[in-house]
């Protein structure tokens, strides 16, 4: 967890570190990686978080934001890389808030790891993603990214077919079993700023 605080706003990052054995890892340009885009947990890994914090419908957005008001932005990331991964929640608060929003992103942690998410959060998840995919589609600079990078990591050009089908496969049970794996490790916590009182 990574706290700054600037003004009277609180900004806070929790860090979660995972090993390459989880086989969520893409981004790296290093050749001969293909098989790296057989293992099952990359796109489980973009569902769930999209599920969790990725965006105005997601359980963090919807409990800390519109229900409790703790917060100015919440969202959830993933970073995946050839040996290593990393999951972030990030928030933006203010000091009072933040005592009352710990407890609650913890609660949404323990929540999604007991019980698995519905399936219209599974479609909503699943439907959100392929329209970003897509429309990114429509930046020439973002299509050559996505096209070198492809290329770098898998010597060919994946098909938009081939990433919705990954994508359509991802089930219930498929995001419950990444939380937990994300979730098992050790968060990450430091602290940086004027937030006095705070451990």
């Amino acid at each position: 967890i990574i706290l700054v605080c600037i003004r009277d706003r609180l900004y806070c990052l929790f860090f979660f570190f995972f090993q390459a054995e989880d086989g969520i890892r893409d981004r790296s340009p290093s050749r001969g990686l293909g098989d790296v885009y057989k293992r099952q947990n990359y796109y489980p890994c973009m569902v769930f978080s999209t599920i969790f914090g990725g965006g105005m419908s997601s359980r963090l957005f919807k409990e800390i934001r519109e229900k409790r008001g703790l917060v100015y932005t919440v969202y959830s990331f993933s970073n995946s890389h050839t040996q290593s991964g990393l999951f972030g929640i990030y928030a933006g608060t203010t000091n009072k808030e933040l005592k009352e929003l710990m407890p609650v992103i913890c609660e949404e942690i323990n929540k999604i790891c007991r019980e698995k998410v519905s399936e219209q959060e599974l479609n909503r998840a699943k439907t959100q993603l392929k329209a970003s995919m897509l429309m990114a589609l429509e930046s020439s600079s973002s299509t050559a990214e996505v096209l070198a990078r492809q290329m770098l990591l898998f010597d060919r050009i994946i098909p938009i077919e081939e990433m919705v089908e990954r994508i359509e496969k991802v089930s219930v049970d498929d995001v419950q079993n990444i939380a937990r794996k994300i979730f098992s490790s050790n968060p990450t916590y430091t602290l940086v700023g004027d937030i006095e009182g705070y451990p």
